[in-house]
């Protein structure tokens, strides 16, 4: 069973992510790049596919079930305690015009404001999985980007002010470090904490950027629970070893 190492841990709890080369093998990656080619020209958006077909499509959720990668999440989260949501996300970065803006905008999923009298709401999840389809080598070509550090960051701000769906994009008003645009192979998995800014650059290259993310949730956290927000290692009982040194 693989397993995260001490490092790793290390790296998760300071930074808010971690990367694990070649995670999906190569066979794994074409049929996964082929479904989701197969499928996009039905659908006009061209950022994030959620088409029906795709969301429990096997040659996606294998990447996730039949790899290494499941047993490593375990590792984080707890054997038997990992929930991956059945809403495969299938984001695709086409390539932008040349003369984009480069200022990226980064976000936390799941905050949604208030609408024509409807209140606003959060619905946390634990960890994202992202599984990579082509190599992403150079900075802006569409690469999943993170605000290093801020989970940990906006968990102190929770705490104090608590947490208001109304935050635009889910971002406290808080100074940020500087991001980090991640460069990948294509069968490369990147794990982050739930509560981690990130986003995606602008894709200046020639090719689609090809991704497919996996949302977790636990087995032992209430639904709509908004505990994680401050107690932000509470179900990652696999982290003990580098949480309990802090």
């Amino acid at each position: 069973m693989a397993e995260f190492t001490t490092h790793q841990k290390r790296q998760l709890f300071e930074n808010g992510w971690v990367v694990i080369p070649q995670v999906v093998p190569a066979e794994m990656v074409r049929a996964a790049r082929h479904a989701i080619n197969s499928t996009v020209e039905n659908y006009l958006d061209s950022i994030q596919i959620r088409a029906r077909e795709l969301k429990k499509d096997e040659r996606l959720t294998n990447m996730l079930m039949k790899t290494e990668a499941f047993s490593l999440i375990e590792s984080a989260l707890g054997k038997g305690k990992v929930v991956p949501s059945t809403n495969v996300q299938c984001a695709l970065r086409f390539p932008d015009d040349e003369s984009a803006d480069l200022k990226v905008r980064p976000h936390i999923d799941s905050f949604e404001p208030s609408v024509e009298g409807k209140p606003g709401s959060i619905k946390p999840f634990i960890a994202i999985a992202g599984f990579f389809l082509n190599d992403v080598e150079q900075d802006n070509a569409g690469n999943f980007t993170v605000w290093p550090g801020t989970h940990r960051q906006f968990a102190k701000y929770f705490e104090k002010h608590g947490a208001d769906p109304e935050l635009i994009l889910g971002i406290p008003p808080v100074e940020l470090p500087q991001p980090v645009q991640i460069k990948v192979k294509a069968g490369d998995m990147i794990f982050a904490h739930y509560q981690l800014a990130h986003t995606a650059a602008t894709n200046l290259s020639p090719a689609v950027r090809y991704a497919v993310y996996i949302r977790m949730h636990h087995a032992d956290r209430p639904k709509d629970s908004l505990d994680v927000l401050t107690d932000i290692w509470k179900y990652w009982y696999g982290m003990s070893e580098v949480v309990s040194k802090d």
